[in-house]
Formats: structure tokens, C-alpha cells, sequence
């Protein structure tokens, strides 16, 4: 199934792109990280402790609801080059993670995120 863009948010002057897969909203990590202002390298928080924490975070809360927690199989979506169809590359952030992501780049930043999500 391909991605399809779902929405798009804007914050400050910045614009955030939702796509939606399989019935689940993924958020430019990209987007989200520049909107912040963060400095912290982006590939960074992949590596980091916070996101394990996260991830199996969310996998223990969601453990009895199959959709869910099937969902959360996949975290990311990564895409590279460029693309005829006009989708563009980057890292796309599973809905459920975006405000503990958007924690990392920017405290302030996340309370906007988590009022969106």
C-alpha cells in the first residue's frame, strides 16, 4: 500500500507533513525537527536510550489491542532519492511517538505537538 499524504500542519513558518499507511499516521520527523528549532542531530534520537524507552513503551501499553501494537511493528518509515510521484525523502515518525519525539528536539515544541496529535 503507498503512502498518502494526510495532512499538512504548520508551526511558526514551517510546514509538517502527516502521511497516512495502512490506517496509521506517520509524522516527518524531518518536519518536526526543523519546526522545533532542535540542535540535536535528528539521526541522534533513533540511537538514543528515549527512544528504546519509548518504543517499548508503547508496545506494553498497546500489548492487548493487536491493531496497535501490530502497528508499532514499524516506527519509521524511511525513504530515499527523490521521486517522480512528487513524495519526498525522509523519516516519517509513528503517530504514537511523535510527542515523546518532539520531547527530545523541544520541551515548548512538544506541548504544541501532543495538543495536535
Amino acid at each position: 500500500m503507498s503512502d498518502l499524504l494526510f495532512q499538512v500542519l504548520k508551526y511558526d513558518d514551517t510546514n509538517i507533513e502527516i502521511i497516512e499507511k495502512a490506517g496509521t499516521r506517520y509524522w516527518s520527523a524531518n518536519d518536526l525537527h526543523k519546526s522545533s528549532g532542535c540542535k540535536k542531530q535528528l539521526v541522534k534520537f533513533f540511537s538514543s536510550e528515549q527512544y528504546g524507552d519509548l518504543l517499548e513503551g508503547a508496545k506494553d501499553y498497546y500489548s492487548s489491542d493487536v491493531k496497535k501494537s501490530t502497528s508499532l511493528l514499524n516506527p519509521l518509515i524511511q525513504k530515499k532519492g527523490n521521486f517522480a510521484d512528487g513524495s519526498r525523502q525522509g523519516t516519517w515518525i509513528h503517530e504514537d511517538l511523535v510527542v515523546g519525539f518532539a520531547r527530545w528536539c523541544n520541551a515548548k515544541f512538544s506541548f504544541w505537538c501532543d495538543m495536535k496529535v
